[in-house]
């Protein structure tokens, strides 16, 4: 059968109307705090544990239970070197994280006696599924957790350095583990914490807020951990890459939550962009943003629609509308899974443009040509109206204000459609 349209472009949709809200722009003073743990499941973050493949949460280790993201020992009888971090997928490089956390009950059986109530929040990590199956840890800052251990002195944000490097006062530190000067927190309470990291220039961390330690000048190197546990033995498959890049700055990164086998708990892990748009007529300017990012700006009026995609249209009988579309329009079916073709048919009306057809429809359809309807270029409007004559199929013809012929057929659900011919220049 001849096709009817050579359509190139939906020129018209109009809707019924919608109650208009203006666009203004937002305090920009207020914090926009993004939720990194939702408090319902893991949603957004990869899993890495050693010797494990990326997103094998090995034994059930990290969970989430009654509103807390738990990292848990339950269903291990050793703990192996089972070093385990939880990654949040998107990378930052200024920005403040916010966390609470608490360690709970005992140690698992083969942890390292260092590791008693230890853990820690991995910042400027490398992603997840760049590590070697067998690599410990990752290369990024830790800020480490440490509990009392019901007496003495055992402060908390500390800071630990595995593949990284810093300043303190103009001087690199060469120690893997530098001490805050928190004061300790003993048993199974809350601790509050963030850091403020800035790019690769300073990290401020922070507990209980109080400013313990701060670092600047970021860097890939210092060997990994130590001596023993080197470049060269530490489970990377690559060193070589790692020792190359030695005194690289640090300026961006992912943020992670480490398994060491102590039993560790978080109620929020939330964070503040500080990076973003600076210009003070965008909608989505923020005062307290620390890097620009002008990139991101949003402007009134600049949503940014390209062109029109598709029009989807709720259908009482399928296999008419399939006829009406697909034989007497003469649009080509697009495929779509076996499963929904009994209540999904979709047609293309162009280029990177469609029809869908949704089955459902229980409400009348109004339309009318001074209201709602569709409008679709034809190669000619003479042969298209000779061609519906021919098929003794109903239209009505007119001519618009501006001198366009428009002919207008109605679907077997009611919906109006409009034909009129593309003018070439």
């Amino acid at each position: 059968m001849p096709k009817l349209c050579k359509i190139i472009l939906v020129v018209v949709l109009l809707f019924g109307s919608f109650g208009r809200r203006s666009v203004a722009q937002q305090n920009p003073s207020a914090h926009n705090w993004q939720q990194l743990f939702n408090g319902k499941d893991l949603t957004g973050w990869d899993i890495k544990i050693t010797g494990q493949d990326l997103n094998d949460n090995y034994l059930n280790t990290f969970r989430v239970e009654n509103g807390v993201l738990r990292i848990v020992y339950d269903q291990y009888q050793k703990f192996d070197d089972k070093y385990g971090h939880l990654y949040f997928k998107q990378p930052f490089s200024h920005y403040v994280v916010r966390f609470e956390y608490r360690f709970v009950g005992d140690q698992l059986a083969g942890g390292s006696p260092w590791n008693v109530r230890n853990s820690g929040i991995m910042l400027h990590s490398q992603p997840a599924q760049s590590l070697s199956k067998g690599q410990t840890f990752p290369v990024s800052l830790e800020m480490q957790f440490l509990g009392g251990l019901g007496k003495g002195e055992r402060p908390t944000g500390n800071l630990c350095t595995p593949g990284t490097q810093v300043y303190m006062n103009q001087k690199l530190i060469t120690a893997h583990c530098t001490n805050s000067k928190s004061k300790t927190y003993h048993g199974d309470q809350w601790v509050q914490g963030q850091a403020v990291v800035l790019g690769d220039s300073v990290v401020h961390q922070i507990v209980e807020g109080d400013t313990v330690l701060s670092y600047q000048k970021l860097q890939v190197g210092g060997g990994f951990v130590n001596n023993v546990l080197n470049w060269k033995n530490g489970g990377f498959d690559n060193p070589d890459e790692w020792i190359k890049k030695s005194s690289m700055p640090l300026k961006e990164g992912y943020i992670a939550l480490q398994a060491e086998s102590h039993p560790i708990e978080f109620r929020k892990v939330e964070l503040l962009n500080l990076k973003g748009c600076t210009d003070p007529k965008a909608l989505n300017y923020k005062s307290y943003y620390q890097h620009s990012d002008n990139a991101q700006c949003v402007y009134a009026g600049a949503l940014g629609v390209i062109k029109h995609n598709h029009i989807a249209l709720q259908i009482k009988d399928m296999p008419a509308s399939v006829q009406f579309y697909g034989q007497l329009l003469g649009l080509e079916r697009v495929a779509i899974p076996e499963n929904l073709k009994a209540i999904r048919a979709w047609f293309k009306i162009g280029p990177d443009q469609q029809i869908h057809l949704l089955a459902g429809r229980t409400e009348a359809v109004v339309n009318d040509r001074s209201g709602s309807h569709f409008a679709v270029f034809v190669a000619s409007i003479d042969k298209a109206e000779a061609y519906l004559k021919a098929l003794n199929f109903p239209f009505h013809k007119q001519v618009r204000f501006d001198g366009v012929v428009q002919i207008y057929l109605t679907d077997p659900d009611g919906y109006l459609v409009e034909l009129n011919e593309l003018k070439m220049p």
